[in-house]
């Protein structure tokens, strides 16, 4: 303890820029703008150096600042803000008024301004980037903004909106199958999109974005919504040393999608619904390699207090409700997903969901299950940690060891199907397949076939959860302890393919035909069909028109531009050097920047979280406090 205040002590000091000077500030605005030095947010990322401030004057940014026209394997995408300077502050004056927008630039919109009315993020089909033409064929599409293999970098205080790949990202070599140390913040941050024509038409995927990152990573006051794909994404650690901190998530796909991940990783304090699916957590058979997914805590870190043994990857105090919706936008596997479900376990090891309100869910509140997914993976990544057939072409891995216990839950199972309420296992947990090597093959095929142990067991465990009405578990004896692998329905089998719509699936796995799904009190779960009347307010049917079945629910940008949703930043000056944006002085202590979060031990933050991190830092500030310059900012704070 005395250790971790010294670093964090240190944190607190004035941090100094490569030439040993104070760091710069940097100040883009739209024209006009009283001491703007760019009008372009990559002009300004292009001049600074290490630990400068980047601060952003309301005005809408329609960036292209990174268009390659050759993108070999490993190398980054185009992106509208590209990041690669360390240690970077890039923060707006104002959450809600400061956008990246991926969309071109309308003829009847100024640059750089929002008045009411504006089309600022449209969604007009026409001024959609299309992407960036490359030398060898096709058109690859452009992040938002993506900070790539850079260590150290904060975003804070800005939206980014309607890029038609991922809003913001932190890009430590995505599809690599390596991941290496890389810190990052992010406070007071917004994604969304306005776009959607069809499933076969490229539309945002993921709001907030980090893959092949072993932090630490602290992400917080955050918020996404409208995504194709998930509002967060967190894949491809084995030891993600990453704490997301009070998100929120609604009207996507998927609220949280984390594939192949684990270790250290907390997602606490937040808020997720009217998504298809709450939190999803799963092994996958694509490049966010190596599989599979394991929470298992990485020494030295310890499982936090209330987690399930050896488990570091936790899911803990948030607010998970109504995510029932059918009609948000999706496509492949992540447009299956298990529609109704507060937090689906999908081949999961050792992950902890604790303490959190559950509630409104049509199907589960809480459900774990084994997971056969038919992706071919990337040669090298193929079904790490599970058991692959080629003639079905399918890679099947098992949930184990997960941790369910002391969540209060209520009105869950409204779809009334056999199985749906608070909490349901299909796992027996009984098979390990943590021996197989990658490219195993149980068809002998390769010569190399693997058999799944059945000697050491490892079950889900349930215990301590509560509902007013009386808690309704599948199978009835789930909620019981010590574990035992006979604690599972694999009966539910049919009513999870049912309520993901992955019935092929089902026929390529076991080769029999799949179930009916559309058979009263058997398996009747909601389908696609977005109306004015199936979009819950204030969500409308996007594109306007369109027929239901390929019409999606979207989120207007008004309702994601305001506090309700995306609180403001309160004092955007904050540990910011004096400049023309800022020029009061003031005793405003210094922000969780990242640099502090670059100096924590990875240790820390899978033992304690966010939370136990800011009592660290109070305890540092009642050591030292630092008088920090600028404050009374020339915007409206946000």
């Amino acid at each position: 303890m005395a250790a971790a205040l010294a670093i964090l002590a240190l944190a607190l000091s004035p941090v100094l820029g490569v030439t040993g000077q104070s760091p710069n500030v940097l100040l883009v605005g739209p024209a006009g703008t009283p001491g703007a030095q760019y009008a372009s947010i990559q002009a300004a990322v292009n001049a600074a150096q290490p630990a400068d401030w980047v601060l952003v004057a309301p005005g809408v940014y329609h960036e292209k600042g990174y268009s390659p026209t050759t993108n070999p394997n490993g190398k980054p995408p185009p992106a509208e803000v590209f990041i690669t300077t360390p240690n970077l502050h890039l923060r707006g004056m104002n959450r809600d008024t400061v956008i990246v927008d991926g969309t071109n630039l309308s003829a009847t919109q100024a640059a750089g301004t929002l008045p009411a009315g504006s089309p600022a993020c449209s969604g007009d089909a026409a001024l959609q980037d299309p992407g960036v033409h490359q030398n060898g064929g096709g058109t690859q599409s452009r992040e938002g903004i993506l900070v790539f293999k850079t260590s150290g970098t904060s975003i804070e205080n800005l939206t980014s909106c309607n890029s038609l790949s991922n809003e913001i990202w932190w890009n430590n070599g995505d599809g690599s199958g390596i991941q290496t140390p890389m810190s990052a913040f992010a406070d007071y941050i917004s994604a969304t999109s306005t776009f959607y024509k069809d499933s076969n038409t490229r539309s945002a995927q993921y709001g907030i974005f980090t893959s092949d990152v072993e932090g630490p990573v602290l992400i917080d006051h955050s918020y996404a919504n409208n995504m194709t794909d998930s509002s967060y994404y967190v894949g491809a650690c084995r030891n993600c040393n990453t704490v997301l901190e009070r998100p929120h998530a609604e009207n996507s796909a998927l609220g949280l999608s984390s594939t192949n991940a684990g270790g250290n990783l907390i997602v606490e304090n937040g808020e997720w619904d009217l998504n298809r699916t709450g939190l999803v957590s799963n092994a996958q058979n694509n490049d966010d390699w190596p599989s599979p997914e394991l929470g298992q805590c990485v020494p030295p870190s310890v499982p936090p207090t209330g987690a399930g043994p050896n488990s570091c990857y936790v899911i803990r105090h948030n607010k998970i409700h109504d995510n029932n919706n059918p009609n948000t936008p999706g496509s492949g596997l992540t447009s299956v997903s298990a529609v109704g479900t507060g937090v689906e376990l999908a081949a999961t090891q050792h992950i902890s969901v604790v303490d959190n309100q559950i509630y409104n869910q049509g199907a589960w509140g809480v459900v774990t299950h084994d997971f056969p997914d038919p992706e071919t993976g990337t040669g090298t990544s193929e079904c790490g940690g599970g058991v692959y057939n080629s003639t079905t072409g399918i890679c099947v891995w098992f949930s184990r060891g997960n941790w369910v216990s002391n969540n209060l839950f209520h009105d869950n199972g409204g779809f009334n199907n056999p199985s749906n309420g608070d909490v349901a296992n299909q796992a027996t947990g009984a098979l390990d397949a943590s021996a197989c090597p990658r490219g195993n093959d149980t068809s002998g095929n390769n010569g190399s076939p693997c058999v799944p142990s059945a000697l050491n067991a490892d079950p889900n465990c349930f215990s301590g959860d509560q509902n007013p009405g009386g808690l309704k578990a599948d199978p009835p004896t789930l909620e019981s302890l010590p574990c035992a692998t006979l604690n599972s329905d694999t009966t539910n089998t049919v009513q999870l393919l049912c309520a993901t719509g992955a019935l092929s699936l089902f026929a390529q796995g076991t080769g029999l035909n799949p179930p009916s799904c559309t058979v009263p009190n058997v398996a009747n779960y909601p389908q696609h069909n977005a109306t004015a009347d199936t979009c819950a307010a204030p969500a409308q049917p996007t594109p306007a028109g369109a027929d239901p079945t390929v019409a999606v629910c979207f989120l207007p940008l008004s309702y994601t531009l305001s506090a309700s949703v995306s609180p403001p930043m309160p004092d955007p000056c904050a540990g910011v050097p004096a400049n023309a944006y800022c020029p009061a002085a003031s005793t405003t202590s210094l922000p969780n920047t990242a640099l502090l979060r670059s100096l924590l031990a990875p240790a820390l933050i899978g033992g304690l979280g966010a939370a136990g991190l800011a009592v660290l830092a109070v305890g540092a500030r009642r050591r030292r406090r630092i008088p920090v310059r600028a404050a009374t900012p020339r915007f409206p704070p946000g």
